[in-house]
């Protein structure tokens, strides 16, 4: 007998369940609800509100990056606390010192996603955004030269962080599985001949 066929299940019954879809940047948007928001109000418009101009995170190309390294978190928070510690940054100072030594203004409290398309400054003898502010790797060709040496973070409500840099990219999404308790997995996007070269990318 043919056991893939089953013309006594109603597909109409049974059937997968039906999701708002959408591509961009590489990853695939889904909303659950069955009258989604406005993507363009809340996910390209979360961009543009947080660059000043939507098409500017064009010039990263995301889609075109490479995951180089992915790390899942089992994080003991609501992901209500984990937004908020990634919008403020009066913490930086005494919780991150190896990240205000790149980005000093950040010691003085303000997150980077405090003035409409600032991006926070390397310091003055800082090569890249590593662990020690040493040279990253090669820097995608196509950014604009304003955002050479400047790092921009990004929330797209309700869990999606997107942070650019001048070699890569950090994308982090949230996943809620209980009241004090999220998931969250990050990828460090690079040049895709950068991810092929085997280089060691646990310095970003």
């Amino acid at each position: 007998p043919n056991l893939t066929q089953m013309d006594d299940v109603d597909r109409s019954q049974f059937g997968l369940i039906p999701v708002h879809l959408r591509e961009w940047l590489g990853y695939v948007w889904v909303c659950l609800a069955d009258e989604p928001p406005s993507f363009e109000d809340t996910v390209t418009g979360a961009v543009a509100g947080r660059l000043g101009d939507g098409d500017i995170i064009e010039g990263w190309k995301i889609d075109q990056l490479e995951v180089g390294r992915r790390i899942t978190y089992d994080v003991k928070a609501n992901w209500k606390l984990i937004i908020e510690n990634f919008m403020e940054c009066y913490h930086c100072a005494t919780i991150h010192p190896e990240l205000t030594e790149v980005l000093p203004e950040f010691a003085d409290g303000y997150a980077a996603q405090y003035f409409v398309g600032h991006g926070a400054e390397f310091g003055e003898n800082v090569s890249g955004f590593t662990i020690d502010g040493t040279a990253g790797v090669e820097a995608i060709p196509s950014i604009a030269p304003e955002h050479d040496r400047r790092y921009y973070a990004i929330t797209v409500n309700p869990q999606v962080f997107i942070n650019l840099v001048p070699d890569h990219v950090i994308f982090h999404r949230m996943y809620p599985v209980a009241a004090d308790r999220t998931i969250v997995d990050c990828d460090w996007l690079y040049l895709p001949e950068v991810v092929a070269s085997g280089k060691d990318l646990s310095h970003s």
